[in-house]
C-alpha cells in the first residue's frame, strides 16, 4: 500500500499514529518507505477507541505547515469520519484501506463535516 502511495507522488509532511501494535507497526513501515523519520511519528493515544468528534477534534488541532498528513487509526471511526467529512458512499475502510481527502475550505481548524471531497480510496485486495 506504501507503493501505492510512492506511485501516487504522496510525500507525508507528518505521520501520526495510534499506539497500538497493528497501528504502530504500519506507520514505522509507511515511514520507512516513504522516507519519513520514524522518530518524527507523533503518538496518538486517543484515536484507539476514538470518535468521529474525536477524529475532528485531531484534525482541527493538525499544524498548517502540514499539508500532506497521514493518521493510523481503527475502525469503525476512520470509517465513519470519512464518511462525515467527506459526504462519501464507503461502507467500510479495511485494514490498510486508505482514503486520501482533500480539504476544499479552510484551514485545519476549520474542517468539519463535508469540508473535502475523496479524492483517492484504495485498499490491498482491489486491483
Amino acid at each position: 500500500m506504501a507503493e501505492r502511495l510512492i506511485e501516487k507522488g504522496f510525500k507525508p509532511d507528518l505521520i501520526i499514529t495510534s499506539p497500538a501494535n497493528r497501528a504502530l507497526s504500519t506507520a514505522h513501515y509507511f515511514a520507512d518507505a516513504l522516507q519519513y523519520p520514524k522518530d518524527l511519528i507523533e503518538y496518538e493515544a486517543s484515536l484507539y477507541e476514538a470518535s468521529v468528534h474525536d477524529w475532528f477534534n485531531l484534525v482541527n488541532k493538525l499544524p498548517e505547515s502540514a499539508s500532506n498528513v497521514i493518521i493510523f487509526g481503527h475502525n469503525p471511526a476512520i470509517t465513519y469520519f470519512t464518511k462525515s467529512l467527506c459526504n462519501c458512499r464507503i461502507d467500510n475502510i479495511p485494514t490498510c484501506g486508505m482514503a486520501l481527502c482533500k480539504i476544499t475550505e479552510g484551514k485545519w481548524a476549520d474542517v468539519k463535516d463535508y469540508t473535502a471531497e475523496l479524492s483517492w480510496f484504495n485498499y490491498p485486495k482491489l486491483i
